[in-house]
């Protein structure tokens, strides 16, 4: 690869984390800019076999992103090589919870909301500005994607057995009852 296409992928590699941010209401909020690149640089790694079905959602994200900004599918499978990351996953499960659940495409509020649920959740909402702490985010994410904990919910240290679109199908039902969402 030569220099110039080197720095055209890395040009259309940041474009595209800028726009995943965007997706979940996080691009003007520098709070966890240095937690959400973790989250980016991580790769998604699922024990449930269902939840191979996230890991999908958030590798199809890159050719929403080709449609939106008007790349071809080749150049961003070759620009954007690589496997589903953590930040993927989540933006991708708060979109189809969005999208297809509460059918609303237009206000991107929900999938905001729902990203910083899952941050709370994942008890990776700590970890902000000062307070940023690498080696504990690791630690939580490695815990995560080791099979502990859920990405909704109190965590309670034991081995998850549901499937992630599960525990936001719930989730989402406990914001209806409890008032805080209409469907």
């Amino acid at each position: 690869m030569t220099r110039e296409e080197y720095d055209v992928h890395e040009k259309v590699a940041h474009e595209y984390y800028e726009w995943l941010l965007t997706l979940v209401n996080q691009k003007k909020n520098g709070k966890y800019s240095r937690l959400l690149k973790l989250l980016h640089e991580t790769e998604f790694i699922f024990h449930i076999s269902r939840d191979s079905n996230r890991a999908v959602d958030g590798e199809n994200l890159m050719y929403r992103f080709a449609y939106e900004y008007g790349y071809s599918y080749d150049f961003i499978c070759k620009a954007l090589d690589r496997p589903c990351s953590m930040l993927e996953m989540m933006v991708a499960l708060c979109i189809r919870c969005q999208e297809y659940i509460v059918v609303d495409s237009v206000d991107n509020q929900l999938s905001g909301d729902l990203f910083l649920d899952m941050l709370h959740s994942l008890r990776l909402d700590q970890f902000y500005g000062v307070r940023y702490n690498e080696l504990e985010a690791t630690d939580i994410l490695k815990d995560f994607l080791d099979g502990y904990g859920p990405l909704f919910g109190p965590y309670n240290g034991r081995l998850r057995k549901e499937e992630l679109w599960s525990q936001a199908m719930r989730h989402l039902n406990e914001l209806v009852f409890e008032g805080s969402m209409t469907l």
